[in-house]
């Protein structure tokens, strides 16, 4: 009798990295304890840049007949991370569709990438999941800072790609026929013809165990927050808006942390707003680091603020809310989703309020001066294992 198998396609499941890739990882984690325990085989499709990393931390916890990673696409460390996605999708489709054993649940762990359908063989009895997918985004944070460059092209261009994205989705499911998508992009909707919509079950990217030691452990002063910002220094995320904030009066004993770095071979864009702005002594660039690190840093700080203009599964505001920091995010968007939905502290704010600034610094006035709240785990690991839990006990009556 041939072992059962479950197979896992995650462009990015990098332990060590922070946002999308390690949520990937943690998924291929979860999966992989509950394939053990039911005696079922995981094959996880990657990429090179995850490979190496994922395997060493799977090892830890696993045997080598249990877990097999294995790595496709191209090296080509210099090609954007979307193209890059586009060649590894061909390769991962040609190797699934190479396997020779059919695979009783499939899972594709995507972010934002509902353009291109996932790598399901039509012909394959496995339960399909593909997720999480699809994004929620408010154009309307575009035009929220005087220093957005071509804030107006943003505005038009993601409200357009925005139609065209949820379009996109509406058709790859179609054509790919999952059993259950993991989306914010449709969370109108329950169903999709015969395919499942599910809110996506689990942000957190960490599984861990214990509190988690702070960077700074002296108490915190209400008249001068610590403003945590945690996204890549790219224009979507729209971290300029944290900057200027620094720049009103009431802010003046504030500072900001931001946890990210441009991708690569890209400039800081952000730098040139602080020299203009004259908030250098406010603001700290941390740069990349590790899941665990960011969670330090986050039970130091007395805010996260979160300006992002689209987000789908948001990872950072699961992490926040695990460790009770509150959160400043704009309506709309996946964010706010995320943090009504676990009931998280903070702040939802209109981008398109007469003046959106002055409410996020009302916001972070008031939440200095409240008490902490407790960790919320709505977002915590065990959510993702019952639900995961759930699909391959359905696929394994279905054989």
């Amino acid at each position: 009798m041939k072992a059962q198998r479950i197979l896992i396609t995650a462009y990015a499941a990098n332990p060590y990295l922070p946002g999308e890739s390690a949520v990937g990882a943690s998924i291929v984690r979860v999966t992989a304890r509950i394939a053990a325990e039911s005696g079922v085989q995981l094959l996880v499709i990657t990429n090179h840049d995850s490979a190496a990393d994922l395997s060493e931390w799977l090892a830890r916890d696993f045997l080598p007949d249990e877990i097999e990673v294995r790595a496709v696409g191209s090296r080509h460390q210099r090609l954007p991370h979307r193209l890059r996605y586009l060649f590894w999708l061909a390769e991962a489709r040609k190797a699934v569709r190479l396997e020779r054993h059919d695979p009783i649940y499939h899972h594709h762990v995507t972010f934002a990438s509902e353009l291109t359908p996932p790598p399901f063989v039509a012909s394959s009895s496995a339960l399909k999941v593909w997720g999480p997918v699809g994004s929620k985004q408010n154009p309307h944070v575009h035009l929220v800072s005087q220093h957005t460059p071509d804030r107006y092209g943003y505005f038009i261009a993601y409200a357009l790609l925005a139609k065209v994205k949820k379009i996109a989705l509406a058709l790859n499911v179609a054509r790919s026929r999952p059993d259950i998508i993991f989306t914010q992009a449709l969370l109108g909707d329950t169903r999709i013809g015969s395919t499942e919509v599910e809110y996506f079950p689990n942000t957190v990217i960490l599984d861990r165990d214990g509190d988690v030691d702070p960077v700074d452990s002296q108490d915190r002063d209400p008249s001068a927050p610590r403003i945590l910002a945690v996204a890549r220094i790219i224009p979507l995320k729209r971290l300029e808006i944290a900057v200027e904030l620094m720049a009103r009066p009431e802010m003046c004993n504030a500072t900001l942390a931001i946890i990210g770095q441009p991708p690569a071979g890209k400039e800081n864009y952000l730098s040139s707003i602080v020299e203009e702005l004259g908030v250098g002594s406010q603001v700290e660039f941390l740069g990349s680091l590790p899941p665990q690190d960011v969670l330090r840093h986050m039970t130091s700080s007395t805010v996260l603020l979160h300006p992002s203009s689209s987000e789908g599964s948001c990872g950072v505001i699961g992490e926040a809310v695990s460790v009770g920091l509150p959160v400043i995010c704009f309506d709309e968007t996946g964010a706010a989703d995320s943090l009504r939905l676990c009931g998280g502290h903070g702040e939802i704010v209109d981008p398109s309020a007469t003046d959106p600034l002055g409410a996020i610094a009302a916001a972070v006035k008031e939440i200095s001066v409240s008490v902490r709240p407790e960790p919320n785990d709505y977002w915590g690991p065990r959510r993702m294992h019952l639900r995961l839990t759930e699909m391959l006990e359905a696929a394994r009556r279905a054989r």
